[in-house]
């Protein structure tokens, strides 16, 4: 659905980009990833990931986003 989503955009990406990224986000406790034994992941944001979205947490280093309103 990422990948559908960013091709519309357009955006160029992989499914092994959007897989590295998302792994970042886990790697920071942004979001949580289920990789069961399909090729289909699923991604949830974390209380964390949504603080961080809302700009109510800082980013961490590397997670570049526009300043706030």
């Amino acid at each position: 659905m990422l990948l559908s989503c960013a091709h519309e955009i357009p955006i160029y990406a992989t499914s092994d980009l959007v897989r590295r990224e998302l792994g970042w986000l886990a790697s920071h406790s942004l979001a949580e990833i289920e990789r069961d034994k399909s090729p289909v992941w699923a991604a949830r944001l974390t209380a964390h990931g949504e603080d961080v979205y809302d700009y109510r947490a800082d980013a961490p280093a590397g997670l570049a986003r526009p300043p706030r309103w």
